[in-house]
């Protein structure tokens, strides 16, 4: 800094018409200690018409801006000199590949990404859009911060932090466009929702900017987000967006078996060559690099294609090997791939729930009842663990275009529900293509024969008084005598399959429960049939019945459905 300038020259030389006068005013005022330009301000801001609190704000700005620009100049390492000589884009990555896998136990193939990405953090602003750099685990020890060391040594401009705030990441990106290597991203990301839109920001070049009320006169200013960023973390964002925005290398712990080399102390001054030769590899390329239009692989999923897309440009400007390990890294980290957005996850579950009791509509509560019950999804504990509820469900649902129908009818009930129509669009356009085995030849709903040897009784019961289903004939053995067991409703071939499952629909239920134990289950259904709430509390009786009868071994759960290997049975009863 020059302090030594004389105390006269910003008043001398200002000219009371000319903003950019003023500006090296204030910037000499900023080097002065708070002392000596004391005796100035007055003088400043009668010649220039300006208040002296906005003059000392200006001032306060201005050595704000130097102190970080003087901090800066510490915090990142100076930019490689280029290699002298030109260099093999395949052999560099190579050996930037060689780096990785010494030093870190990584999932199949990426080392590859690993190594394209490092050489794009010297040539990204070639491309349209730059993926952020996602290192996840599930557990502690399982080497991401031994990554980000490495990852430090052969990228460019790299600052490492293990906390940053959203105001000091748009700032230093602003200022350095450093390349970014966040650890411990665990304990702050997911709390900041700022934080989370300044790193999505800076996915897309043409939207990598932030607007920001800057300085003590809270001036709007535009901040660039544009920078390589690379985020380590035990388990994923909650905020998907980041996810999506990202290529995820999901690190694991060693075995025993398996062994790497300890980072050394000096591993970045012997990297110096791989930096040096990769800053030589982008000035020669990057013209290419922008104008390439590289082959990629068959995906539906095209922000993931987004996110490969550069990595895909680089390994074919650089040839070799590398076209072809680019697209075995992008199938092999790409594999388990699952759009894990909550929005789709319930799809899914819903298209799973529409198949599995094989109907065109479900009333909400049964719904809900239903998506609850998935132990392998978030419904259950989905608001402060508590489940889910119909706003929260409809809530969901409303992006996708879907909407409750209204009253529908199921059997001879009515109530608030969703056709199977309403979400089709979206799991056409949201999930991935399920291929649905051909249904089995289809046969005749049978009377369910039985075994009379000491004689067996029957009685015609009708189910229903008024609603539209067919009088039945449930048997009822006498002295022992077995019945077997009878086709479902759908008529086709199994019909050891009982039933698929127990819910809420009456008819459904009924027509799906062992035969011998139709009469006591209507009698006990339909005689409040009027009452909803003591209709749910005999259904939540009967489940728990089928749970004990699967414990007793009186019937096994077997495909979609239950088969029965005893009887006669009574779900109705209870121990």
């Amino acid at each position: 800094m020059d302090n030594g300038t004389s105390p006269e020259a910003p008043v001398k030389t200002p000219d009371p018409h000319a903003a950019q006068d003023l500006q090296k005013v204030v910037d000499l005022l900023a080097r002065l200690a708070p002392a000596e330009a004391e005796q100035y301000r007055r003088q400043i801001s009668k010649k220039f018409g300006i208040r002296l609190g906005a003059l000392d704000a200006m001032v306060r700005q201005q050595r704000n801006e130097q102190a970080e620009a003087a901090a800066g100049n510490q915090i990142l390492p100076p930019d490689p000199e280029p290699w002298a000589e030109p260099v093999d884009g395949a052999e560099l990555l190579d050996s930037i590949r060689e780096t990785f896998k010494r030093h870190v136990i990584l999932p199949e193939n990426g080392d590859v990404a690993l190594a394209l990405w490092s050489v794009g953090t010297y040539c990204f602003d070639e491309f349209r859009i730059w993926p952020r750099l996602l290192i996840t685990s599930p557990e502690k020890r399982c080497g991401k911060t031994s990554l980000l060391e490495a990852l430090a040594a052969v990228t460019k401009r790299s600052l490492p932090s293990s906390n940053i705030s959203a105001a000091a990441m748009f700032r230093v990106i602003d200022k350095l466009q450093p390349t970014l290597l966040i650890d411990e991203a665990d304990c702050f990301l997911d709390s900041s929702e700022e934080l989370a839109a300044i790193v999505n920001s800076g996915h897309s070049r043409t939207a990598a900017f932030v607007l920001k009320c800057d300085g003590d006169s809270h001036d709007v200013k535009r901040f660039t987000t544009w920078a390589s960023m690379a985020i380590c973390m035990i388990g994923l964002p909650k905020k998907t967006t980041i996810t999506d925005r990202s290529i995820v290398i999901q690190l694991r712990r060693k075995l025993a078996n398996e062994s790497v080399e300890r980072l050394p102390v000096d591993l970045v001054e012997s990297c110096e060559k791989i930096r040096r030769q990769a800053q030589r590899w982008a000035n020669d390329f990057q013209e290419k690099l922008g104008a390439v239009d590289p082959v990629l692989p068959d995906s539906s999923n095209d922000r993931s294609l987004d996110n490969w897309r550069p990595l895909f440009a680089i390994a074919e400007t650089a040839g070799g090997d590398w076209p072809g390990l680019a697209r075995q890294s992008f199938g092999a980290l790409n594999a388990s791939d699952s759009d894990d957005a909550p929005g789709s996850l319930l799809l899914n579950d819903i298209r799973q729930i529409f198949e599995t009791i094989d109907r065109d509509r479900i009333f909400s509560r049964d719904l809900l009842d239903l998506l609850i019950e998935n132990e392998e999804s978030p419904w259950a504990t989905w608001h402060r663990g508590k489940p889910i509820s119909a706003r929260a469900l409809c809530r969901q649902l409303t992006p996708y275009g879907v909407r409750s129908h209204g009253t529908i009818r199921v059997g001879g009930h009515t109530s608030k529900g969703y056709l199977l129509s309403s979400f089709q669009d979206a799991f056409r356009r949201y999930l991935p293509e399920k291929t649905v085995p051909p249904p089995s030849t289809p046969i005749p709903n049978v009377t369910p024969s039985q075994v009379n040897e000491d004689g067996a009784s029957s009685q015609y019961l009708s189910v229903t008084q008024k609603i539209n289903v067919t009088d039945r004939k449930p048997l009822q053995p006498n002295n022992g005598g077995r019945c077997d067991i009878v086709t479902d409703k759908t008529g086709r071939e199994g019909g050891e399959n009982v039933f698929r499952g127990l819910t809420a629909e009456i008819l459904d239920c009924v027509e799906k429960l062992p035969k011998p134990t139709i009469a006591d289950l209507v009698r006990s259904i339909y005689q409040d049939k009027n009452d909803p709430a003591e209709t749910r509390k005999c259904f939540v009786k009967i489940r728990d019945r089928v749970g004990e009868l699967v414990s007793e071994g009186r019937i096994v759960h077997q495909g979609t459905g239950y088969k029965l290997v005893s009887g006669p049975l009574n779900l109705t009863k209870t121990k």
